[in-house]
C-alpha cells in the first residue's frame, strides 16, 4: 500500500560493504515509516491535515522507532502504555453502543490514561524522510516499468 502490486517484495536498497547489522535494522524501522508516510498522504487528502499519530503495539515500543516516524510524518507521535489498541478500540465502540457516553471521544478519554509519552519530530530529519518517500516511489515506479517485479517472479 498504497500501491497495488502483489508481485512487489521488500528489499535493501544502497547497501556497501560499509553497510552493518546496525544500519539494516534501522533501515526496516525507517522503511516501514516511509511506507505508513505514504499512506497518511491518502488520509489526508480525504479527511484533511493530521494533527497527531497514535500508536499501540508491539513494536511501537521502541522509542528509537516512535522517534522515527515522529520524524518521517513531521508529526507527533503518541504512544499510551496499553499496547492492547484492538481491545480498547472495542471497549469505546460498546460503552458508546451501550450509551454508557454520548461519544467515542468521551468514552476514549475515560479509558486512555492521562500521560502518554510524545515524541516530536525533529525538523532537519523530517527534510531526510520526505527525500527518502520521494527516492522510494521513484524506485517502485522504475521497477514497475521495467517488469521487475514480472520477470523476478519468473525466475523464482
Amino acid at each position: 500500500a498504497p500501491y497495488w502490486e502483489a508481485k512487489a517484495k521488500g528489499m535493501f536498497f544502497n547497501l556497501s560493504l560499509g553497510t552493518k547489522r546496525e544500519d539494516m535494522c534501522r533501515a526496516i524501522l525507517e522503511g516501514i515509516s516511509i511506507e505508513i508516510l505514504d499512506n497518511l498522504a491518502l488520509f489526508e487528502k480525504n479527511i484533511g491535515k493530521l494533527s497527531k499519530i497514535s500508536v499501540a503495539g508491539g513494536m511501537t515500543k521502541s522509542n528509537l522507532f516512535a522517534q522515527i516516524q515522529a520524524d518521517a510524518f513531521d508529526m507527533p507521535v503518541v504512544r499510551y502504555q496499553n499496547s492492547e489498541a484492538t481491545s480498547l478500540g472495542a471497549a469505546i465502540i460498546a460503552m458508546t453502543t451501550l450509551s454508557e457516553f454520548d461519544s467515542a471521544e468521551k468514552a476514549a478519554v475515560s479509558i486512555l490514561e492521562k500521560r502518554p509519552e510524545i515524541f516530536y519530530p525533529v525538523k532537519n530529519k523530517t527534510e531526510v524522510y520526505k527525500k527518502l518517500l520521494d527516492r522510494k516511489r521513484s524506485l517502485f515506479y522504475a521497477l514497475k516499468s521495467a517488469d521487475i517485479y514480472d520477470i523476478f517472479m519468473e525466475s523464482v
